[in-house]
Order: structure tokens, then C-alpha cells, then sequence
């Protein structure tokens, strides 16, 4: 997909700040053999694997079941996906609405580059204060977290894996706002538009909807 391989290539960079390791996982899956969803079903298996290793050896892990356990082995890799879809379908939607728009070739290039690359600053940032809020849960409440009944081995598995989870999140959502933001200033460069073809309209919104939507999808079975 050429809207990913931009994000690879440091060389044609249009923006001001390199590619996060999100990106860099995400140009990964692209060039996987096969389709990318099928390179996230694999690490969603892995991921589920892993889990199940851990409840496996640790009792207290054991306890929360397999469909737990498979929700949250799958989770990281999940949301990672959405992120990904979320870039494409932004940078598919943007070329969409490129007719309609006053911008210049170079401008819709940076917008594209923006829309689909999370900054490395604030992601590593993003990710250091997760791995750093994460246990403070486990000491303010040791037995409500579920910390006292861990071992030493559980309670690092588990560190690590809500680490990355918390860290996912919060650059989705950070990512999130950023692609909103951009939307918002396509939309106040729209110049003349077609009234009898409003396509290049309903692009966006498309972004926009798939975004809600997996977010549902996402946080739907944690609250069951």
C-alpha cells in the first residue's frame, strides 16, 4: 500500500518527525506475504498462545478462564490492527475527497504523512508513562488488582502485557484526536463542490465511523 510505504521511507519524509514504532510494526505487516489481516490473525494466535502459556503456570492467572484469557492475548494485536485500518482508510478517504479540495499537491502529501504516522516523541512517551503507571495500581491495591496472589513471574507477565495494552490505547486515542483535527481543516478546505455528485463528502465521515465502531468492538467484551 503506498499510503504505508511513505511511512518507511525516511528519505521522502514530508513531515517534521519520524514514524513511531506503531508505524514501524504496521509497515511490517505490510510487507508480510498475504494480506495484512491474515498477519494479524497470526499474532493475534500468538498473542492468545502466550496467554494461555502464562495462565498455564500461573494459577492465579488461571482463575480469570480461557475466554479471558483469549480476549486479552488478542487485544494488543487488535488494537494495533484498528490503527492500522484507521490509517488506510484515512489515506483512501483523503483521496476521495482530494477533488473537492483547495490544497496544493505538496500540502495533501504532509496531510497524508499526518494522518497515518504517529509521531515517535509522543508515542515513546505515551509508552514509558504506562509501563510507569501500570503497577501503581498494584501497590495502592494489592488485593482488589489481583497483585497479592501473583508470583513474582505473574506479576511481570502481567506488567508487561497491560503496559503494552494501556500504551496501545492511549496512542490510539492520541492518534485519534490528531486524525480528527485533520479532518476538521480538510473539510474547511473544501472549495467548490458538485451538488449532484456529494461523494467525495461522505468520505471522512466514513473514518470517522469505523473509528466508533472499533472502539465498540474493542471495549464491548471487557464490559461483560
Amino acid at each position: 500500500m503506498t499510503e504505508i510505504a511513505v511511512v518507511d521511507d525516511r528519505a521522502q519524509t514530508p513531515g517534521d518527525y519520524r514514524p513511531s514504532w506503531v508505524n514501524v510494526v504496521a509497515a511490517w505487516v505490510d510487507r508480510r506475504p498475504g494480506p495484512a489481516w491474515l498477519a494479524y490473525m497470526g499474532l493475534m494466535a500468538a498473542g492468545i498462545a502466550l496467554q494461555l502459556l502464562a495462565a498455564a503456570v500461573e494459577p492465579a492467572i488461571q482463575q480469570a478462564g480461557a475466554i479471558q484469557a483469549t480476549y486479552y492475548g488478542a487485544l494488543p494485536v487488535a488494537v494495533l490492527g484498528l490503527i492500522h485500518l484507521l490509517d488506510r482508510s484515512s489515506t483512501r478517504a483523503l483521496q476521495v475527497l482530494r477533488p473537492v479540495l483547495t490544497l496544493t499537491d505538496a500540502d495533501v502529501v504532509d496531510v497524508t504523512y499526518q494522518l497515518v504516522v504517529v509521531p515517535t516523541r509522543p508515542a515513546l512517551a505515551i509508552t514509558a508513562v504506562s509501563i510507569v503507571i501500570t503497577p501503581l495500581g498494584y501497590v495502592m491495591d494489592p488485593v482488589g488488582s489481583g497483585a497479592a496472589s501473583l508470583s513474582p513471574v505473574g506479576l511481570v507477565l502481567r506488567w508487561g502485557s497491560e503496559s503494552l495494552v494501556t500504551a496501545l490505547f492511549l496512542i490510539l486515542i492520541f492518534h485519534t484526536f490528531r486524525q480528527l483535527r485533520l479532518i476538521d481543516r480538510l473539510h474547511a478546505s473544501i472549495g467548490d463542490v458538485d451538488l449532484f455528485n456529494p461523494g467525495p463528502l461522505c468520505a471522512m465521515p466514513r473514518v470517522t465511523s469505523t473509528t466508533a465502531a472499533g472502539l465498540v468492538v474493542l471495549l464491548a467484551p471487557a464490559c461483560c
